[in-house]
């Protein structure tokens, strides 16, 4: 598929989280339409970044089937890691929030 590159002012960054976009079955496993429609964007220049409410470690099995180049979000957002999983930044709640 010969698909032209996004044009300027379009998306140039789609970030998606879990089964709320059909990226992975109720039993955790990455679809192959998703990889498909990963890739689909990649060739088009759109940069694909996962998102992930667990931690990290969630995101391992996206990195290398959707070949993922950028910065995620695990714990909704609130740590960022690139895509070895090494820590971007992180933003810990407050030790009074949790007590709540």
């Amino acid at each position: 598929m010969n698909n032209p590159p996004v044009q300027s002012g379009s998306i140039d960054c789609c970030v998606a989280r879990g089964r709320r976009w059909d990226l992975v079955t109720k039993d955790k496993v990455l679809t192959a339409r998703a990889i498909e429609a990963v890739k689909r964007l990649q060739e088009r220049g759109v940069m694909f970044c996962h998102h992930e409410r667990p931690s990290a470690r969630g995101l391992r099995m996206f990195v290398e089937p959707l070949d993922l180049k950028v910065a995620m979000a695990a714990f909704n957002g609130g740590v960022l890691v690139r895509p070895d999983l090494s820590v971007i930044d992180e933003k810990p709640l407050p030790t009074d929030i949790l007590l709540r």
